[in-house]
């Protein structure tokens, strides 16, 4: 399989403001000037989605999340969206012939958003939860609608405009997420036990029919709560609601 690996920091693409145009150990490195050591948006977006496509999330993470560090140093500091930026320093300002405000510069916060909530070829609509993480996004246009995702320490919670409400703890990516009022459906990652989801529709919490593949769910009437399996590989989870 493909595997992630992380040489020297001081000689390849890792660092503290990824991703140079070439390696740091590449005599060109230390010209910063356009391609020759700067990093750019859109290698930076290219690289993202395709470690996301070979399933390298951690890679994929560490990418979207030096790119979000290095736009929000420059927009907090004096409301810059650059073309490219110092891949040492992560400054956009440091070149004169640098555009300070560049429509591809919102790639490197784009990254940062697509890794909670996305929409995309390959995955559909995706939603993430990091263990510890906490945030909020929305409302935002998604397949089912209008919908805001949160996450707080313990759980996700999307609500769809349609009325749809999912809670889980599932950590990690979520995928093919579809939200109706009469069928819902996930690609849930692999994982240990105590993995729960709970979906409400329009204030109903029974559903007609749940199918995990092979696996069989629990379901609790009380709390409306579906436990999943252990599992070690993606499993999709549908689940049906009568028409009201």
């Amino acid at each position: 399989g493909h595997v992630w690996q992380q040489t020297n920091p001081a000689n390849d693409f890792h660092g503290d403001h990824m991703l140079p145009a070439v390696t740091r150990d590449d005599p060109a490195f230390h010209d910063n000037v356009y391609w020759r050591g700067r990093t750019w948006p859109p290698l930076n977006f290219l690289t993202y989605y395709g470690l996301r496509r070979y399933g390298l999330d951690d890679a994929a993470r560490e990418v979207a999340d030096s790119s979000y560090r290095i736009f929000m140093a420059n927009w907090e500091r004096v409301r810059i969206c650059g073309e490219n930026f110092n891949g040492t320093s992560g400054q956009a300002d440091d070149q004169p012939d640098t555009d300070l405000f560049y429509t591809w510069g919102a790639l490197m916060a784009y990254v940062a958003t697509a890794e909670l909530s996305d929409v995309n070829p390959w995955q559909g609509w995706t939603v993430t939860r990091h263990n510890g993480e906490t945030y909020r996004m929305g409302p935002m246009l998604t397949p089912a609608g209008e919908a805001t995702v949160e996450a707080t320490g313990d759980k996700l919670t999307v609500r769809a405009q349609n009325g749809v409400t999912l809670r889980t703890n599932l950590t990690g990516r979520l995928s093919h997420l579809h939200l109706t009022p009469t069928n819902c459906a996930v690609f849930v990652p692999a994982s240990g036990g105590d993995r729960w989801i709970e979906l409400t529709v329009d204030g109903n919490t029974t559903p007609s029919r749940i199918g995990l593949g092979e696996a069989v769910p629990l379901y609790d009437p009380a709390t409306g709560r579906i436990t999943l399996p252990a599992s070690e590989a993606i499993q999709r989870l549908e689940i049906a609601f009568d028409a009201a």
